[in-house]
């Protein structure tokens, strides 16, 4: 998700929600696509092409969680903290790509991903 684009921020957004609807993970999966879908307030709508894994994605999570839970976890999802908003406008004065430190602190960095 370095790359800033919004178009793949959002397709990675939507590949977690896919994973995570494999791990029984609905409700985050559901907040993920509603995070994705947030790229067309930057211009980058759903091409055609993706739109088929999304909405078996959703039906996932709609199965799941029911019509209300699956709606209000999609609208959680719309309704990201104006940091993670940042992530799909690059051209923000303060994405946080230019201060990861503002962002990311050795608190909130699972001991998996550290390097010894």
């Amino acid at each position: 998700m370095a790359s800033g684009d919004p178009h793949a921020v959002a397709l990675s957004l939507e590949g977690l929600a896919g994973a995570e609807t494999l791990m029984g993970h609905h409700e985050r999966a559901a907040n993920l696509l509603g995070a994705a879908a947030a790229r067309e307030n930057a211009g980058a709508a759903l091409p055609e092409g993706e739109a088929g894994d999304v909405r078996r994605i959703t039906a996932r999570c709609r199965a799941a969680l029911g019509d209300d839970a699956c709606r209000a976890a999609l609208d959680r999802g719309r309704r990201l903290s104006p940091e993670w908003r940042r992530y799909l406008d690059p051209d923000a004065p303060d994405h946080p790509l230019t201060d990861p430190d503002r962002y990311i602190s050795e608190d909130n960095v699972p001991a998996v991903g550290r390097v010894p």
